[in-house]
């Protein structure tokens, strides 16, 4: 391994373990688009980065993420309990001129046209990476999901609609 390519390797460990996964907010109102870009971009990371598959902090943090991004917690609240939530924040109030430049888009374009579903994709990803290593991955999930009973059932609906299993 070069210089660059073990530099390459600590600078995406600290990005991932660092940034994004101790920052990431699934209280981001996604669109749909932007909802599959993010699932598919963080399941391509975590099931075909060799770094990241073999690190114990980042693919479960990784995972745990994809998981929010697709089934909020606030998804099992109830209605009063979210507006209560709500209610207690700050308001975010944008000028104008973010207004105007935000619906000026020429409309969104898909950039992964070839992913027709993120759940079907994170499903068979997920598969794909179990067989590779069988008996490893599946203990991870359980132990990552531990914390989340939605995200262990939800995972288990995305196998079942993508007709996969685990291994």
């Amino acid at each position: 391994m070069t210089l660059f390519e073990s530099e390459r390797v600590w600078m995406l460990g600290k990005l991932l373990s660092q940034v994004w996964i101790p920052n990431f907010s699934n209280r981001l109102v996604l669109s749909p688009l932007e909802r599959k870009v993010q699932v598919v971009g963080m399941a391509k990371l975590m099931c075909e980065n060799l770094e990241v598959k073999e690190s114990p902090t980042m693919w479960p943090g990784l995972l745990v993420c994809i998981m929010e991004t697709l089934v909020p917690e606030d998804a099992s609240k109830s209605k009063d309990e979210v507006e209560a939530q709500d209610n207690d924040e700050e308001e975010i109030a944008f000028d104008s001129a973010f207004s105007k430049l935000r619906m000026t888009g020429s409309g969104e374009q898909d950039p992964v046209p070839e992913v027709a579903s993120e759940t079907l994709f994170l499903a068979k990803s997920l598969a794909d990476l179990c067989a590779s290593q069988p008996g490893k991955y599946p203990n991870m999930i359980a132990s990552a999901l531990a914390g989340r009973p939605s995200g262990q059932k939800e995972l288990q609906g995305f196998l079942a609609q993508a007709g996969v299993t685990l291994v």
